[in-house]
């Protein structure tokens, strides 16, 4: 039985017992045993930006997540605008678009493109009380990543001014628009990195789209947020992977 075997059978044990039988121990030694999973980037001793890239992208596959490799911002301007161009609505009667009020989404220069479509475009700044009418109102919602975790395919986007997480919930389409050079390769990365962080008083971990198997274990997505998302990982070089 490998290192994933296991972790898997201690985490299935765990989850059949009961309050009074889970202890302290039990979660120290299921943290205990997660670690001796190796991670295949981290194997090597300096992963590349290619080989988290690969991961990521390798790891998408199950979420359902949709993952879009661009050289540069105007290519991740480019490919944002062609999924509002193909993508149907939802819920709302129009195709409109919020984005966060984030220097990294300002590189894109949204406005001209989404003009030349005719999809009314707006950013999370302003008063609190027209934000939320037009994120009611969007169908996608593009939001900053601080950083990306190649190992779970996952997005990490702390909230602040101009940086609401209803821009990532209330959309049924999410697209997360990161840097490659802000991808690291394993979660425990993540949390090092955190601890050393100022945060705010909320932030939220992404990976894919929203999804339930509750009834009868069908897999449904869109049943608590988004039923569909990108990501976008710019190469802010332009070089190919």
């Amino acid at each position: 039985m490998n290192n994933h075997d296991l972790f898997l059978n201690k985490l299935h044990t765990i989850c059949s017992q009961n309050q009074e039988q889970r202890t302290a121990t039990t979660f120290s030694e299921l943290a205990q045993a997660h670690k001796q999973i190796p991670c295949p980037v981290t194997a090597s001793s300096s992963p590349t930006q290619q080989d988290l890239v690969a991961l990521f992208q390798q790891n998408a596959i199950p979420l359902n997540l949709q993952v879009h490799y661009c050289h540069g911002w105007q290519d991740a301007a480019a490919t944002i605008a062609a999924i509002a161009q193909k993508s149907s609505l939802e819920f709302t009667t129009q195709k409109e678009i919020i984005a966060h009020d984030h220097p990294d989404l300002q590189q894109l220069d949204l406005a001209p493109l989404f003009a030349r479509q005719k999809i009314p475009f707006h950013l999370t700044c302003g008063e609190g009380t027209e934000i939320q009418k037009n994120t009611r109102n969007s169908f996608i919602g593009i939001t900053a990543a601080d950083w990306g975790v190649a190992e779970s395919a996952t997005l990490i986007q702390l909230t602040g001014d101009g940086r609401p997480r209803s821009t990532s919930l209330v959309p049924s389409i999410h697209i997360g628009v990161l840097p490659i050079n802000r991808l690291l390769a394993t979660l425990e990365q993540a949390y090092a990195i955190l601890m050393n962080t100022p945060l705010p008083d909320s932030f939220v971990f992404i990976s894919g789209p929203s999804k339930t198997a509750d009834i009868e274990a069908h897999m449904v997505h869109g049943a608590h947020g988004p039923r569909e998302m990108h990501t976008i990982l710019v190469d802010m070089e332009g070089e190919p992977v």
